[in-house]
């Protein structure tokens, strides 16, 4: 049994042995004739089609065309529509962040922010994982006297501005909003 065992193995690691040596030899092969001045052409082409790609996908669409109703003389608005104007309201859902030195309590929240732009909130919405991890990291460790109240609230919500404005890098996070704050109650969690 031992014996068939050994031989099988051997049998596929001297295959295993043969693939590999063959498919290295082919790759050295192939790259041997292929002349240096086609490889150099092949990828500057290859670079300015994909410059003139990203050069035609960004000019025709961002820019105004001239209307009938509007005279030739007038000045074309520079800024984007109101609707991309600020302040953005961002929710970054309900949570409820259990504390670790005490077991049996736990904080329940509504996180928010408020941005000033749309490229700031496409990043918070992007980061948003990022954003809440930071919310259960700071909040697990706190102690129940200190999260208690308003002045507890004020504590969390300037600890988590300033995480936050290391992370959100595009604008800046004009304010975090937490709703519907409170220390609750829970059931512990048997370990055995």
């Amino acid at each position: 049994m031992k014996a068939a065992l050994i031989t099988a193995i051997v049998i596929v690691l001297g295959f295993a042995y043969y693939l590999f040596s063959t498919t290295s030899e082919k790759r050295s092969t192939r790259s041997s004739h292929i002349p240096t001045e086609l490889v150099n052409e092949t990828v500057t082409t290859f670079e300015r089609r994909i410059a003139q790609d990203k050069v035609r996908a960004a000019g025709p669409e961002n820019k105004a065309q001239p209307s009938e109703d509007r005279p030739e003389g007038d000045v074309e608005q520079t800024q984007d529509d109101p609707e991309s104007q600020g302040p953005f309201e961002v929710s970054l859902g309900q949570h409820t962040v259990h504390f670790r030195n005490h077991p049996g309590f736990a904080m329940k929240l509504r996180l928010g922010v408020v941005v000033e732009n749309k490229a700031t909130r496409k990043e918070v919405l992007l980061s948003r994982r990022k954003l809440t991890r930071m919310l259960y990291f700071l909040g697990s460790k706190r102690r129940i006297a200190g999260v208690r109240g308003d002045a507890g609230r004020d504590r969390l919500i300037r600890d988590l501005s300033i995480r936050f404005a290391n992370v959100i890098r595009s604008g800046q996070i004009e304010s975090v909003q937490i709703d519907d704050y409170e220390i609750i109650e829970v059931p512990k969690v048997d370990i055995e």
